[in-house]
């Protein structure tokens, strides 16, 4: 017993000791620092620095990890050119989308006021509802946080408050709603709810042919994109024309910014049955689709060869260009005949995408095609700046993408976000995608994701 009390109180006494000499310490450091000596002032910054350098840097690579290169980025002419030579995101980074849709309007069950034949753009109100329609049937329609049917937006007809053929819509600020009727040629104005504001004709329409909204600019003027199709002797391939356009919503008037190539179009000439001659101008099989978006005061175009974005800001200037350090994807007599079998599979289907494939099949032996495929045929900007690229599809024009490659604002790919689902988005928010697809049954459907960042 003697023995191990006075073990027990030599740790005591151990123990003390330490104590007494880290309070020794802690007093010396509360010594203010312009009392401090010489080296020990020296031995702080020092300290000090390493700490710093070591917060600034990026979180180091796990074992068997190396940190992504960055992208290069250079000036030629005064455009900024940004190179990306591979996504900057690591295998557990990204962001991750739901697997069950939150929201589901149209689709073969749906009622007949929420029936879609052609979807037109989705838009999201601040309260949750959505702004959608139908481009084939003519009408647009509100519909609650629930996906169900709330109430239509403007009558059929030409006069105030009516819509004849709206084409393309926004939700600007208050969740005041603009409409572009090409029927008519004009701008109307809608408030949330419904009711009509205002209305507003286009000077010259005719030189703005098939004029789409894109988005609102910081001073409020309304972006949009006009097509002109490109035409072409028959058995030769031609191109559209894109025109970026700058819209007064006060008075009508627009402004061009600049022009991009669209659409590669086949021209065929067939005969009716009256025996008179036609021209056809149908999208040429494998072809390069030009895509145009907007936000802030940037608008950002691409056909996918080579993988390249061009930025403009809405007074013309080509400011940047964004790329992605890879060759196109070659289409050798191998390669051909195995995207010619997946489209006459697609055939098969009994809605767009069967109606789709059945006509390039019917081009693909008489038209040129393209000797690369396109690396993208889709772009989309979401609500914090960031562009969505998404993946190129056989007929794009009717088979959304389900991957889409991810650049923040400064041009920097980042990495790739999969999609539960092919989706047309229509909008991307801070945690959601809105977009649209089709069911079983290839019927338009509208669904919204959540999103994770």
């Amino acid at each position: 017993m003697e023995y191990r009390l006075s073990k027990r109180s030599n740790r005591l006494r151990r123990w003390t000791l330490r104590l007494r000499r880290w309070a020794l310490r802690l007093r010396r450091w509360a010594i203010p620092p312009w009392q401090w000596s010489t080296r020990r002032q020296l031995s702080f910054l020092i300290l000090l620095g390493s700490w710093a350098l070591l917060g600034c840097g990026d979180a180091a690579p796990g074992p068997g990890e190396t940190s992504p290169a960055g992208p290069t980025v250079s000036d030629s002419a005064g455009i900024r050119i940004v190179v990306n030579h591979e996504p900057q995101w690591r295998d557990d980074e990204g962001w991750e989308v739901d697997s069950d849709a939150s929201l589901e309007i149209g689709g073969v069950e749906a009622p007949p006021e929420a029936h879609l034949v052609v979807a037109g753009p989705s838009r999201s109100l601040s309260d949750g509802r959505i702004l959608t329609g139908d481009l084939r049937q003519r009408w647009v329609a509100i519909f609650g946080s629930d996906g169900g049917f709330q109430s239509r937006v403007g009558r059929s007809g030409e006069g105030p408050g009516e819509l004849q053929s709206p084409s393309s819509w926004l939700v600007l600020g208050s969740d005041s709603l603009v409409f572009m009727d090409l029927g008519t040629g004009r701008l109307s104005f809608f408030g949330e709810d419904g009711t009509f504001l205002d209305l507003v004709r286009l000077e010259d329409p005719a030189g703005v042919p098939g004029l789409q909204l894109l988005g609102r600019a910081e001073d409020g003027r309304l972006a949009g994109r006009a097509a002109r199709p490109g035409v072409s002797e028959p058995g030769t391939v031609g191109r559209d024309e894109l025109e970026l356009v700058m819209v007064d919503p006060a008075s009508g008037g627009h402004m061009s910014v600049t022009t991009v190539p669209g659409t590669e179009r086949f021209t065929i000439q067939r005969e009716l049955g009256d025996g008179r001659q036609v021209r056809l101008y149908q999208p040429l099989p494998l072809g390069r689709e030009g895509a145009v978006v907007f936000h802030g005061n940037r608008f950002f175009s691409g056909d996918g060869i080579p993988f390249q974005i061009r930025v403009h800001t809405v007074d013309g200037d080509r400011g940047e260009i964004w790329r992605v350090d890879e060759p196109p994807a070659a289409l050798g007599r191998g390669r051909l005949g195995e995207l010619r079998e997946r489209i006459n599979e697609l055939t098969e289907d009994e809605g767009d995408v069967g109606f789709t494939a059945q006509g390039a099949l019917e081009l693909w032996d008489d038209a040129p095609l393209p000797s690369s495929l396109p690396a993208f045929g889709s772009l989309h900007v979401d609500a914090l700046g960031y562009l969505w690229v998404g993946e190129y599809e056989l007929l794009p024009q009717v088979r959304p993408p389900g991957r889409y490659s991810i650049f923040n604002p400064e041009g920097t790919m980042l990495g790739t976000v999969h999609l539960p689902e092919p989706l047309r988005i229509t909008e991307v928010g801070y945690d959601f995608i809105l977009g649209h697809t089709v069911d079983e049954m290839g019927v338009p459907v509208i669904r919204t994701y959540g999103l994770t960042r």
